[in-house]
């Protein structure tokens, strides 16, 4: 579990606190830092005052002429509601003050960005564990007004002293069938519903002490069957010694009051044997926990104020429903269905539910954040005792391990050999039927489907501001025409040269000349060096599209797209992959379209290269600086039959809100009235093609249709977002990597269907 730890080693709210965060996680260390926390003396002072005025509450004389403790004071119980409650919001205000100051808030913001640096989502479990000394009334605040707990409703809190010492116990993992819980009943209040709540759980046995003797305590506190949790409900209090310590004791009987000092060895003989849990159902705990807390108790739990007796007994009720395990919604469904059947009606299918109700897993949930779950439904309280539900806290040795349920019975180990060698010859048959199924390609459409699926759900980038596209629109072919006239793209290279771009990927054909301007263009195809046009091969001498006469061969990239057909359609397929080179082909000698290089690599190639970073081939793969592009190849993750010829990338499409927005977007006009900010050109990759809708350029890809320069850009992107930003490439697992995936979940089906078999055949 992940713990937050606050360590206040000194200080009090008049001249500040010094205090410690640190964060494990599973006892691996994320961060530890030390901050100066301001004070606030006002919260004392309110404390106080609330404190008092919720005294004179509890103790005021019921309706029915009951009082409900040993004291009683004479005054209007309405006023009094009133003043506490006010009071009480004074002091809430306050604190919550408090944990919004500017030295508060470098601490959770300290926090926030170390759980989010490790990927802390904020509905895991978390357990806060706030360290103070004894007298610190650090443990008399609600903590819950922080904004913390606020955005994380899975987090629980708990208490210790500012030291602590490790303690080992050998017999703590020792399972059983029953929880066994020790009750003592003390004097003073109708306690006998806490041993009765108790016994009524199915997996519990509570045994009653009433009003016992020093002697007899510490006789059952040996028992050596030893017990799981010891209940006292009674009265209790707190005070300090001569020595300023808090110190607690409970009233066993009118004439019998104990110390914890009195029974420390027979707690802490309790607590070797198997003693987990401590409950204190009675009023004023805080000194009992503090001695508690030297003796090493794993778990306290006790209350901080006085405890009216109708908040007790609804205390342990609420607690015993939400620390048990909880069901899940699977195992609720299955509940409502067996209720549907008669009592007296036993039939398989009714035999059959309760064998899935009995097995289905369980929630589990640490007894820290149980405690929180309770305090929040004992909130209606506060109506009649204002802050009463705040008042139940827990203390835990930070050594021990969050308490659940499951570890106070603990599990015993089923015998697995007998049924280990079924299991294993089964699920290496069904991973072999798995396999063969796959590689055949018969599993290959639903793959790339659900590949699909996941590449939509990632979150959300930020454009690329390395790459400008320029695209022609409607109103740009309006101005200037279709096709694009010579004179028009050579002002657009001129107004671009002249801020100094790293590379310009020419997107338009231009296999012919489109006059006027024939002269200004075939200039820049001779003389600019970070221009690269296109052309493409298509598979087909009828459909080849050459690339500019006058361009270089090195300077020239083919645009061909590739498609993963759709299962059972004829139209065009779904872009997935993108070629960065390609191997030579007989129909393709005698094309027009001679280039080994894809436009995108083009691109990239003369980004990287100006920027001194090599591009190189290893082992039939490109290497992009210290980056290896993994080569597709079959069978490669979800592709089994494609043609694999080539060197191609799986794209990794970059997930802006609007993928057509993967950068800085201008029309050609912008560019040519000078409607543009230099830096947009400056050291970029420059993409020009057409964006106009008449002008049909429909590809299909996991985030819908996109045209071929956008997806040029991702291409481009991608390579050098790996490069300059570790970006990751996708890759995929080798064959045996999928082999031992397949075989793993074979395996633990299989597990699941015997155990569903054994359970059976018990009914």
């Amino acid at each position: 579990m992940l713990t937050v730890t606050l360590n206040f080693s000194r200080g009090d709210f008049t001249t500040g606190f010094d205090v410690n965060l640190s964060i494990r996680n599973s006892n691996a260390p994320i961060c530890s830092d030390n901050f100066r926390l301001a004070g606030e003396p006002l919260i004392e002072r309110l404390l106080v005052d609330w404190r008092n005025k919720y005294e004179q509450l509890v103790l005021q004389p019921r309706g029915d002429g009951k009082i409900s403790l040993k004291k009683a004071v004479t005054r209007s119980r309405s006023s009094l509601a009133k003043e506490c409650q006010a009071a009480y919001e004074n002091l809430q205000e306050q604190v919550r003050s408090w944990f919004q100051s500017p030295s508060f808030e470098k601490i959770r913001l300290r926090l926030i960005q170390s759980l989010k640096s490790h990927g802390i989502s904020d509905h895991q479990e978390i357990m806060v564990i706030v360290q103070t000394s004894g007298d610190s009334l650090l443990r008399c605040i609600d903590w819950y007004k922080w904004d913390f707990f606020k955005n994380h409703p899975q987090a629980g809190l708990i208490f210790w002293g500012s030291s602590y010492d490790s303690v080992i116990r050998a017999n703590r993992a020792t399972p059983r069938k029953k929880i066994r819980v020790l009750c003592i009943l003390g004097q003073g209040v109708q306690n006998q519903g806490d041993w009765e709540l108790l016994n009524q759980l199915p997996d519990v046995v509570a045994v009653p002490l009433k009003n016992p003797q020093l002697e007899e305590l510490c006789q059952q506190l040996r028992n050596q069957q030893g017990w799981d949790i010891l209940v006292y409900a009674g009265h209790s209090s707190s005070r300090k010694d001569k020595s300023g310590q808090m110190r607690g004791q409970i009233e066993s009987d009118l004439d019998n009051i104990l110390e914890c000092n009195d029974f420390k060895h027979a707690l802490t003989a309790a607590a070797d044997k198997r003693l987990k849990l401590i409950i204190f159902n009675s009023c004023s705990g805080l000194g009992l926990a503090n001695q508690l807390t030297e003796f090493n108790i794993p778990h306290i739990l006790v209350m901080r104020e006085l405890l009216p007796e109708s908040v007790a007994k609804e205390f342990l009720r609420v607690l015993l429903q939400e620390f048990p395990q909880k069901k899940t919604s699977s195992a609720q469904f299955l509940q409502a269905l067996l209720d549907e059947f008669p009592e007296q009606k036993t039939s398989l299918a009714k035999k059959l539910l309760q064998v899935l109700l009995d097995k289905l897993p369980q929630q589990k949930i640490s007894l820290s954040t149980a405690l929180r779950h309770t305090q929040q439904n004992l909130e209606s309280f506060n109506q009649n005792f204002p802050g009463v539900n705040s008042l139940p806290v827990l203390f835990q040795n930070p050594t021990e391990e969050s308490l659940t349920w499951e570890k106070l019975r603990g599990e015993a180990i089923r015998p697995f050999l007998p049924w280990l060698r079924t299991v294993l010859v089964g699920s290496v048959g069904v991973t072999l039927l798995v396999m063969g199924v796959r590689l055949l390609g018969i599993l290959q459409p639903w793959e790339l489907k659900t590949y699909d699926h996941l590449m939509q759900t990632r979150s959300q980038e930020f454009k690329d501001e390395r790459l400008l596209i320029i695209g022609g629109d409607e109103e740009d072919l309006r101005r200037y025409g279709w096709p694009l006239p010579d004179d028009i793209l050579a002002r657009l290279l001129d107004k671009l040269e002249q801020h100094q771009p790293s590379v310009i990927g020419l997107d338009i054909v231009r296999d012919r000349p489109v006059t006027p301007g024939e002269e200004a263009l075939v200039k820049h195809f001779q003389e600019n060096e970070s221009l690269v046009t296109i052309c493409a091969f298509n598979n087909s001498l009828d459909s080849d599209i050459a690339p500019p006469p006058q361009s270089p061969e090195t300077q020239v990239g083919f645009v061909d797209l590739f498609y993963d057909p759709l299962p059972g359609k004829t139209q065009q397929g779904i872009v997935r992959r993108y070629f960065l080179s390609r191997s030579s082909n007989p129909i393709e000698q005698n094309s027009p379209c001679e280039t080994d290089y894809s436009f995108g690599w083009q691109l990239a190639y003369r980004y990287l290269t100006a920027k001194g970073i090599r591009v190189e081939t290893v082992n039939k793969d490109w290497k992009f600086g210290s980056v290896v592009a993994k080569r597709l190849e079959r069978p490669s993750g979800g592709y089994q039959k494609f043609n694999d010829r080539g060197n191609q990338l799986l794209l990794n499409y970059r997930h802006t809100n609007d993928l057509a927005q993967i950068a800085q977007q201008v029309t050609i006009r912008d560019i040519l009235d000078d409607n543009f900010r230099p830096d947009w050109v400056k050291g970029r990759v420059v993409l020009i093609g057409i964006t106009a809708t008449s002008i049909k350029d429909p590809h299909e890809t996991p985030y819908g249709n996109m045209r071929g320069i956008f997806i040029h850009g991702h291409a481009v992107s991608q390579i050098i977002s790996a490069v300059e930003d570790d970006r990751p490439l996708l890759s995929w697992w080798p064959l045996w990597g999928d082999v031992l995936w397949v075989w793993l979940w074979s395996l633990t089906g299989g597990v699941i269907i015997w155990r569903f078999q054994t359970s059976l055949h018990q009914v």
